[in-house]
């Protein structure tokens, strides 16, 4: 028995009684159609994920386990009475499953809550609302990509409307104070869910970004940006090797361009004799830090190799301990690390990335 089917189980057994047959299936199937990118599988494991960790927590626990089973069961992205959709699918179910008509009453007004329309009423309701929204105070990384995921959904709806509307409801959210009501998940989310919603409203307001190759004429925008990065990221010092890098490169170098704007640097080389690619210089001004600007710039990088590049196994950077863990989110490997192994003292870590 998997991990949902143990959820599934404990669910029904919490409120003592037998769901149809096949009904688990049905439901999976539902999370797993093809207009769904956030509303899937992955955010209901999420969930009851979330509630195992605070099942003490709620008055009725099964009934708020059931609640997020059937919560985004009916999902049409057209529509506007999904939540109401999978209320009465939950309870059509829980009344043919011999619950008593107080616990299929209750699961239907929980997933009513979950149109964030007011702030929930009652203890397992405000503990549901939470865990379906604990989305926006997930890691940065997560909650990028649930960003992403969520714009694939929308992608039928003009990209200056989506704008407006999503920066809309994340002001709303970002309003909140506060936007988890369970004191232990407001601890362990608040601050992050606030910094994600601010990011994600600064980029949406984000000029125009383009990423193209270097010309003499970026030559000046690009020491700023060196310079700008000094001595938090680079020292004085090497100021001489970005100069070279800039004068005569070895490979391909790019230059990030917001509005019209020179923000960002970084290039590679490749050494064909042993089959790897190296990172150089690869660098965002300090005004930018924090828009994502450097994940960009990095996977341009990537793909430009991949596609322009011999065929190349592996992809290396060497940089600081600082640094060095924005690489292994973006999938790169620590291979070494040396104590105060750059000019300045600083230690240096060398990762790669597989490239085949």
């Amino acid at each position: 028995m998997n991990e949902l089917q143990e959820a599934w189980h404990r669910a029904w057994q919490a409120i003592g009684a037998e769901p149809a047959p096949g009904l688990l299936d049905r439901l999976i199937n539902a999370y797993g159609e093809p207009q769904r990118h956030y509303h899937t599988l992955q955010h209901l494991q999420e969930c009851l994920g979330h509630l195992e960790r605070v099942w003490h927590v709620a008055e009725r626990p099964g009934e708020v386990a059931l609640a997020l089973w059937f919560h985004d069961a009916v999902y049409d992205v057209q529509a506007h009475d999904n939540e109401a959709q999978s209320a009465a699918w939950a309870r059509r179910e829980l009344r043919a499953s011999g619950a008593a008509d107080d616990v299929a009453e209750r699961v239907e007004q929980l997933i009513m809550a979950t149109c964030h329309a007011a702030l929930p009423q009652g203890m397992d309701a405000c503990l549901l609302v939470d865990i379906d929204l604990a989305i926006l105070g997930a890691s940065p990384e997560r909650f990028a990509e649930y960003e992403a995921q969520v714009q694939r959904e929308y992608s039928w709806v003009p990209p200056e409307m989506f704008r407006v509307r999503r920066e809309q409801i994340l002001r709303e959210f970002d309003a909140r104070q506060p936007i988890y009501q369970t004191p232990p998940l407001q601890q362990a989310w608040e601050a992050q869910a606030h910094a994600n919603l601010q990011q994600s409203i600064r980029q949406l307001n984000m000029p125009t970004i383009d990423i193209r190759p270097y010309e003499t004429a970026d030559r000046e925008a690009a020491l700023l940006c060196f310079r700008s990065n000094v001595p938090a990221f680079f020292s004085a010092e090497d100021e001489a090797w970005f100069v070279s890098a800039l004068d005569e490169p070895d490979g391909p170098s790019f230059v990030v361009v917001a509005g019209g704007e020179v923000v960002g640097f970084g290039g590679y080389e490749v050494s064909d004799s042993y089959n790897h690619a190296v990172l150089v210089f690869g660098q965002v001004h300090a005004d930018w830090h924090s828009q994502g600007l450097g994940s960009r710039l990095l996977q341009h990088r990537i793909e430009h190799l991949k596609r322009h590049g011999p065929p190349t196994k592996y992809l290396i950077v060497d940089t600081t301990l600082k640094v060095a863990p924005f690489y292994v989110q973006h999938g790169f490997e620590i291979v070494s690390h040396w104590r105060e192994g750059f000019r300045d003292g600083a230690d240096k870590v060398d990762l790669r990335l597989v490239m085949f």
